[in-house]
């Protein structure tokens, strides 16, 4: 965990979410733009976009999907966006540059904690063939956000690109610029929220997605979580950065500070999390 103790010094705490920033006003047309990582709970959120009063785009984010973006908004047209894969990798600075007068352009993403994604992705997508130990990529996350291929490449088993302390750096400034980054575990409390700030229709209960059928093949052989925890610790440290930044924006207001006993597991009680993760800067 030494790179991520690095990075997480370079980094610096990060600000907490403003919960008194304003909702669109009345004639506004909205963006919300989610980008969906493989198994972050992106389908649910898709559920309810569907049901919203929103121009709905799903599955990928590449060039033309920012032209269609941009004329609906230049037209005082809401649009929700899931961005699954593909997805630009300069999705963020692409919705930047969009024009458009009297609109509100809102971004999403969630980190789910490390050991749950990669129990989480291998039941539903992990190459039957291989066993969980020897199929394990490293900052898998991590690599998802860099290159959206990354998630299709971990379901083949071939090795996907590694990252280092400058690959992870540029990801976790990345994520800050995300308007709602929140940790999966957090989607229930905080869709009242994203109903205020977006004023887009959204379901008043978040819907949660039914596990897919092709994830019973692969569950049991999972390994023992102790197992899954401490690969995670060894070879997903980017995706612990990644997770504690989720964490530090607070959006559901709990004000579990770090560097407190009160985070250790959160946001699950008494389930542990690497030390790094919960030490102030």
């Amino acid at each position: 965990m030494d790179h991520a103790r690095r990075v997480v010094a370079r980094l610096g705490v990060g600000p907490v979410y403003d919960s008194g920033a304003a909702a669109p006003t009345a004639g506004t047309s909205v963006l919300l733009f989610d980008r969906h990582v493989e198994k972050n709970g992106g389908g649910s959120l898709r559920l309810s976009m569907h049901d919203s009063n929103c121009t709905f785009h799903g599955q990928g984010a590449t060039k033309s999907t920012f032209l269609r973006i941009a004329h609906h908004l230049q037209h005082n047209d809401s649009t929700c966006v899931e961005a699954h894969s593909p997805v630009a990798d300069d999705w963020l600075d692409r919705i930047a540059k969009i024009s458009c007068s009297n609109c509100k352009k809102l971004t999403a993403l969630r980190i789910r904690r490390p050991d749950d994604h990669y129990r989480s992705f291998y039941a539903w997508g992990g190459p039957s063939w291989v066993n969980f130990s020897d199929w394990f990529p490293g900052n898998l996350q991590t690599a998802i956000l860099r290159h959206s291929y990354s998630a299709v490449a971990a379901q083949r088993n071939p090795t996907i690109p590694s990252v280092g302390e400058a690959e992870c750096d540029a990801v976790a400034r990345m994520v800050r610029r995300v308007d709602f980054l929140y940790a999966t575990e957090e989607s229930d409390c905080f869709l009242p929220e994203l109903r205020r700030r977006t004023g887009l229709h959204l379901p008043k209960k978040h819907w949660h997605e039914p596990p897919k059928p092709q994830s019973r093949h692969n569950r049991h052989k999972l390994p023992p979580a102790s197992t899954i925890l401490r690969l995670s610790e060894e070879h997903a440290w980017c995706d612990w950065v990644l997770y504690r930044i989720a964490l530090e924006r607070d959006v559901c207001g709990r004000k579990r500070s770090l560097g407190t006993q009160a985070v250790v597991g959160y946001p699950r009680s008494g389930r542990w999390v690497p030390k790094f993760a919960v030490e102030s800067s």
